[in-house]
C-alpha cells in the first residue's frame, strides 16, 4: 500500500522572496525606471523622483510620486501582488508581466510602501516589508487604510506615491552620486516622452532628455544629421494567424560631424557621451529599453563606430520577436526577426564606417595651414610655457586652429596641453560669418593672405595666454576675451 505523498506549497515564499531580489535589474535607474513607467501608464504628467538624505549625505529614503489616476484599495493589492497587474499580457504600453513595482522595490530596498489615492485627499497605503516576509510575521498583502500624507506640491485630486525606505541595494550610497546616474540613465531612456511633454522631476529640477543620436535638443550636443533613408519593416505578429496582423519595425542612422568634433578632449567626449553609448538603441513604445551592438551580422564593433548611432523602434505587440525581458532591460531577437533585419544594418553600419575613417584620415593628412606652419616654425625660439620643460619642448609646439560652435559667446577660445596650442573660433559669434568666413570661401591670394595673417594674430593672442600661469592672470585674460568678443559682436552688427 503506497503511503500518501505530504503535499508542499508551489512557492517557498521565504526563499523566493530573497531570490527576487537579484532578478535582474541592472541598477537603481532601472528600478526607478519601472515605477516611472506606472506613472506614465497612469496618464501622469509630473513624475517626482525626490532621493532624501540623512545626516551623512547617505541616502534614507527614495521617493517617487506622480500626479497619475491613482488606484483604489483593491488596485493597489494587486499592485503589490508579484504577478499581479490589471493589464497582465497586454501589448497596448509600457506595463505587461505584472512585476514592475514589487520586483524593481524589493531589488533595491527591504521595505516599500505604497500610497495612492482616486478621490481627493482619500489617500490609503499599504507596504511590503522583506523582514517581515522572511521572519514568517506577513504572508499576504497588507489590506490598504486611509492614512494622512503631507508632500509639498502633490495632486490633491488623484495620485500615488511608492517609497523605499531600508535602502540596502542600490548602485550609489551617497547621493550626490546617485543623483548624477538618475540624470544620465533617465534622461535617455525616457526621453522621448520628455520630449512629448512630459515632466520629471529629480529633487525638484526637471530631467533633461539625452539624445544618443545627437538630432534633437537636450543636455548634450546637437549637431548629427541623419544618414540615407528611414528604414521600414513589416513584421507579422506572433500567434496571430488569423488575421495576419502586422506591425511595423522603424530603423534610423545618424552619423556625428567628425571634423568638428574629432579634436574634442577625452574629458568633453565622455561628457557629452561621444566616446560610449554607442552602438543601436533600441525603443519599445517610446521608451528605450537596451542598448548594445544588435543587428550587426558578422561586423564587429571598432573605436570608429563611435561616430554613428542607430535607433530601432518598435510596439509591444512584437516582444516575442525582440525576446524583451520583463524588467524591459534588454532583448534578445529571435533568428527570424536577425534574418528580415540584420543584412541591411550591417551593409549600412559598414559604409558608415568607411565613412567616419576616410574622414578622420583626411583630417589626419590634411596640409596644414600657412599661418600653423608659421607659428610651429618660431615657437622654439620662445621660453617654453610653464609646466613644459626643455625635453618636451624641443621641436616646438605644434598650433592648430578650428572653427565650431561652442557654448560661450566668446569669438574665440584656447586649448593648451604640454605638445599643442589650439585655438578654436566661434561659428556662431558675428564676426566669424561677416569677417572670417568670407577669407575662408575667397580664392582671391590677397583675401588668403589676410585670412593667414589674422590667424597668426590669434594664434599669437593664444601662446601668450598660454604662457599666463597664475589663477588670476588667466581670470583677467577670460574677462577679457568675453568683453573684447562682446564688443566685437556689437560693432560687427
Amino acid at each position: 500500500m503506497m503511503t500518501a505523498m505530504k503535499s508542499i506549497p508551489l512557492i517557498e515564499i521565504k526563499q523566493f522572496i530573497q531570490a527576487i531580489r537579484d532578478a535582474g535589474y541592472k541598477g537603481t535607474s532601472s528600478a526607478i525606471a519601472e515605477l516611472v513607467d506606472n506613472s506614465l501608464e497612469a496618464n501622469a504628467k509630473k513624475v517626482w523622483i525626490d532621493i532624501v538624505e540623512n545626516h551623512e549625505h547617505k541616502v534614507e529614503e527614495i521617493r517617487v510620486s506622480d500626479d497619475g489616476c491613482g488606484m483604489t484599495p483593491s488596485a493597489m493589492k494587486i499592485a503589490l501582488q508579484f504577478g499581479g497587474s490589471s493589464r497582465f499580457g497586454s501589448t497596448k504600453g509600457t506595463g505587461r508581466y505584472g512585476m514592475g513595482l514589487p520586483n524593481s522595490s524589493v531589488s533595491q530596498a527591504k521595505r516599500v510602501d505604497l500610497y495612492s489615492w482616486v478621490k481627493k485627499d482619500e489617500i490609503y497605503r499599504t507596504y511590503l516589508d522583506i523582514d517581515d516576509i522572511i521572519k514568517g510575521t506577513c504572508n499576504k498583502i497588507i489590506e490598504p487604510k486611509l492614512c494622512d500624507l503631507n508632500i509639498k506640491g502633490l495632486n490633491r485630486n488623484h495620485g500615488t506615491v511608492v517609497v523605499w525606505t531600508r535602502c540596502d541595494r542600490l548602485s550609489y550610497n551617497a547621493v550626490e552620486l546617485l543623483i548624477n546616474q538618475l540624470k544620465r540613465e533617465l534622461g535617455r531612456i525616457f526621453r522621448k516622452q520628455i520630449w512629448k511633454g512630459k515632466q520629471i522631476l529629480i529633487n525638484g529640477k526637471p530631467l533633461l532628455p539625452i539624445d544618443p543620436l545627437f538630432l534633437c535638443e537636450g543636455n548634450n550636443l546637437r549637431g548629427a544629421s541623419v544618414y540615407g533613408s528611414e528604414l521600414e519593416y513589416d513584421i507579422k505578429v506572433p500567434g496571430n494567424s488569423t488575421y495576419n496582423e502586422s506591425s511595423k519595425v522603424k530603423v534610423i542612422f545618424s552619423e556625428l560631424p567628425v571634423e568638428k568634433w574629432h579634436s574634442f578632449s577625452n574629458k568633453e567626449k565622455k561628457e557629452y557621451s561621444i566616446s560610449k553609448n554607442s552602438g543601436v538603441s533600441i525603443i519599445r513604445a517610446d521608451r528605450e529599453i537596451d542598448r548594445g551592438w544588435y543587428f550587426m551580422g558578422n561586423k564587429r564593433k571598432e573605436n570608429y563606430d563611435d561616430w554613428w548611432r542607430c535607433e530601432v523602434s518598435f510596439n509591444p505587440e512584437l516582444d516575442e520577436m525582440f525576446g524583451v525581458t520583463h524588467t524591459k532591460q534588454g532583448i534578445n531577437p529571435s533568428q527570424e526577426l536577425l534574418t528580415i533585419m540584420s543584412t541591411d544594418m550591417e551593409a549600412i553600419a559598414h559604409k558608415l564606417y568607411y565613412r567616419v575613417f576616410t574622414t578622420f584620415m583626411n583630417i589626419k593628412n590634411k596640409k596644414i595651414k600657412p599661418s600653423e606652419r608659421c607659428a610651429e616654425k618660431n615657437d622654439i625660439y620662445f621660453t617654453p610655457p610653464a609646466g613644459v620643460g626643455k625635453n618636451n619642448h624641443i621641436r616646438g609646439l605644434k598650433y592648430e586652429i578650428s572653427a565650431r560652435e561652442i557654448s560661450e559667446t566668446k569669438f574665440y577660445d584656447a586649448k593648451f596641453n604640454k605638445e599643442k596650442i589650439e585655438v578654436i573660433l566661434n561659428e556662431q559669434h558675428p564676426f566669424f560669418k561677416y569677417f572670417y568666413a568670407p577669407l575662408n570661401n575667397k580664392n582671391n591670394g590677397g583675401y588668403r593672405t589676410v585670412k593667414t595673417y589674422f590667424e597668426i594674430l590669434l594664434l599669437a593672442a593664444a601662446r601668450a595666454e598660454y604662457q599666463m600661469i597664475h589663477d588670476d592672470e588667466r581670470c583677467t585674460i577670460n574677462k577679457f576675451k568675453e568683453h573684447w568678443s562682446d564688443l566685437l559682436a556689437a560693432y560687427t552688427l
